[in-house]
Order: structure tokens, then C-alpha cells, then sequence
């Protein structure tokens, strides 16, 4: 038996992600059922993402059995570092965004400013 491992792009959906049209759905098949051993091989590279706990008792000292903070699952951690890296993409989306319509507002009053000039020989 094997495991997969899909992303699916959607276009369109509402707020809920429901709807929409695909835009893509690549797979990756893992032979003989190895997907505990890639995602035990990912944490292994890239570490156990922690959330915090929700059930942690400020009133109480933090310890083993009253952590701040709880490690997700093997599956969480995969899904959750490849959910940063598309809040990473999106957010150099965003400064870039930000830099053109800087650069545009620069280039638009520079040319302002300059038809203000009279120039007389």
C-alpha cells in the first residue's frame, strides 16, 4: 500500500474554502507506506512546530504536565511548514506590491514637481 502527499490550488472560494475552481492538484506517491518515516524525516530536518496549549494554567508554574506550549502532530508540522512557506510567498507578494506602488507614487510626483519648473533663457 502506498501514502500520498497532495496540495490543491483553488481559485475562487469563499472565506471558508468552499467553492471554487482548481487550478492545480500535483501528488506525490510514497511507495510501501513510508509516510511516517518522510514526516519523521522532515522533523527531523526542520523541527516540531509548537502551538500553544490551550489548556495551560497561567496561575500554575509552567512544567511538563502544565507546558505553554504543545507539539503538533507529525502530519500538523508537515502541513503547517508548508502553510508558512505560502505565508512567506504572499507576504514578499505584499513588499513588492508595497516597493512598485512606492516607486510609482516617487515617479509620479517627481513628475509633478518638475512641470511646476519655469524655465526661461
Amino acid at each position: 500500500m502506498s501514502d500520498m502527499v497532495q496540495m490543491i490550488l483553488v481559485q475562487g472560494c469563499d472565506a471558508d474554502g468552499v467553492g471554487g475552481t482548481v487550478l492545480d492538484a500535483p501528488k506525490v506517491i510514497i511507495p510501501n507506506g513510508k509516510l511516517n518515516e518522510v514526516m519523521a524525516a522532515f522533523q527531523d530536518a526542520y523541527g516540531l512546530h509548537k502551538i500553544d496549549n490551550e489548556a495551560f494554567n497561567a496561575g500554575q508554574p509552567e512544567s511538563e504536565e502544565n507546558p505553554r506550549q504543545v507539539p503538533v502532530s507529525a502530519a500538523r508540522n508537515l502541513t503547517y511548514r508548508v502553510r508558512l512557506y505560502v505565508q512567506e510567498i504572499w507576504g514578499a507578494y505584499g513588499k513588492k506590491l508595497a516597493e512598485a506602488q512606492a516607486r510609482a507614487a516617487a515617479e509620479a510626483a517627481a513628475a509633478a514637481t518638475m512641470g511646476q519648473l519655469q524655465v526661461k533663457e
